[in-house]
């Protein structure tokens, strides 16, 4: 039995086509924005998250101007007669779907508690001063080193119920300028067997490019690779795993990259111990580009997927134990009629 075939009885490999490998983000449209201001949210987020699919959560009056400005978007509704009650509801609906990033229009305490408390996505704010902050949950650590808010745009006073609850809010909760593009960057690490053809290897980054949000390229290849890549990618962010292809090298390399926190490990082939350690080192997303240009997933088999096997084969066992011993009794009845015709035919001989 080959490696490839005993992976396969941990590993599940699925095909995906892109619009399944792209990012996704999650726009929620905040109280007391004019609809014109929220128009240039849109395609300020559309632009900063350039490759994603992009969902917003907004108002019905608002999905018919927002769609002759973005028809390739997905718009979601609340259907309660209570607009915010039914924007509230839908988010908490919505958020269970796999998002990698979600973007508030405003600090409302509601859809910060849902999105802060029942999502894993990252969560961002683009104010109508069309400022970008990272909101996170404040953090023991962040107390004792005295961290605070940066958002230039917060009250000093409270003339409401709502800003001092919002006031309370802060303090567990980080509100931080979005320096740069680089801190929403999708890392990825590409795998180089050395036996991939660089046309194919080529094809993949630039396929990277085009589908995930601002990607950061590292690449594991070889030197006589080195200086074509740099040639055609010179962003990307090249390590060696020696002169001449060599599996045991490039798994060294990568054992030695574990702790750099990549969102994706992005393989050419199918070797199966790259898999091996990409999976049982690291948190990232494993993926799979062949040589065919289709995209496949790559997961461990849960346990669900064992018992399913188990229950599979344990139901094969009467089902096998039936068919021996039909065939059984077929041989014997075949051996004792030809044993019969044998004899009568020396019978008549004689």
């Amino acid at each position: 039995m080959s490696l490839k075939k005993i992976g396969k009885t941990f590993f599940r490999i699925k095909q995906k086509d892109p619009g399944q490998i792209r990012q996704a983000v999650l726009l929620v449209e905040g109280g007391f924005i004019l609809p014109n201001n929220f128009v240039l949210i849109v395609r300020n987020v559309k632009e900063k998250f350039q490759n994603a699919r992009i969902t917003v959560l907004t108002f019905e009056e608002r999905v018919t101007l927002l769609r002759e400005y973005f028809p390739e978007i997905e718009f979601i509704t609340p259907r309660s007669k209570n607009k915010r009650f039914g924007l509230y509801m839908e988010l908490w609906k919505t958020i269970s779907r796999k998002f990698d990033f979600i973007v508030l229009s405003a600090l409302d305490i509601v859809p910060l508690i849902l999105s802060l408390g029942c999502a894993k996505a990252r969560v961002l704010l683009h104010n109508r001063w069309f400022e970008w902050y990272q909101v996170r949950q404040r953090t023991a650590g962040d107390v004792l080193r005295g961290v605070r808010s940066t958002d230039s745009q917060r009250r000093n006073k409270n003339y409401s119920l709502k800003d001092i609850l919002k006031s309370i809010g802060r303090l567990f909760v980080l509100v931080r300028h979005l320096n740069d593009d680089t801190e929403i960057a999708t890392d990825i690490l590409m795998l180089d067997n050395g036996y991939t053809p660089v046309d194919h290897l080529l094809a993949a980054i630039r396929s990277c490019e085009e589908t995930f949000i601002k990607p950061k390229i590292t690449l594991i290849t070889f030197q006589a690779r080195q200086q074509c890549i740099i040639d055609h990618f010179p962003k990307v962010r090249l390590y060696t795993a020696g002169e001449k292809a060599n599996s045991a090298a490039l798994v060294g390399q990568l054992f030695g990259l574990r702790n750099q926190r990549f969102n994706t490990i992005l393989l050419t082939t199918l070797d199966m111990m790259p898999i091996v350690f990409a999976k049982g080192f690291t948190t990232a997303n494993v993926l799979l580009y062949n040589q065919w240009h289709q995209w496949w997933g790559i997961e461990l088999k849960d346990m669900k997927e064992y018992l399913v096997d188990v229950f599979r084969f344990l139901i094969l066992i009467p089902v096998m134990a039936y068919l021996l011993v039909a065939s059984g009794i077929i041989l014997l009845r075949t051996f004792i009629r030809l044993r019969f015709l044998t004899m009568r035919h020396l019978w008549k001989l004689t």
